[in-house]
């Protein structure tokens, strides 16, 4: 069997994404149930944020501040490993 899944929130113009939940049409795994909870639960945080940012335009700020440290961090890990490697 086939869930449907996409943000939450109900919006028809929204993608739907089918997720296969491993052919069976039983109950839910607790793994099956936990993937689909987070999902759930990203879906949600991604329209708060997307709500918010169009109300405080500081709060795109901030994303944005916090995306490029997260990018840093992520190429300074990179430069460490391949000092490690030499």
């Amino acid at each position: 069997a086939k869930r449907a899944m996409g943000k939450a929130g109900g919006d028809d113009e929204e993608e739907m994404i089918e997720q296969n939940d491993g052919g069976n049409d039983g109950p839910l795994t607790a793994i099956e149930a936990l993937k689909e909870a987070c999902a759930t639960l990203s879906n949600q945080c991604d329209i708060v944020l997307e709500k918010l940012e169009g109300a405080a335009t500081e709060v795109v700020a901030d994303r944005e501040r916090m995306d490029r440290l997260v990018e840093e961090d992520r190429m300074n890990e990179e430069e460490e490993e391949v000092e490690d490697e030499l």
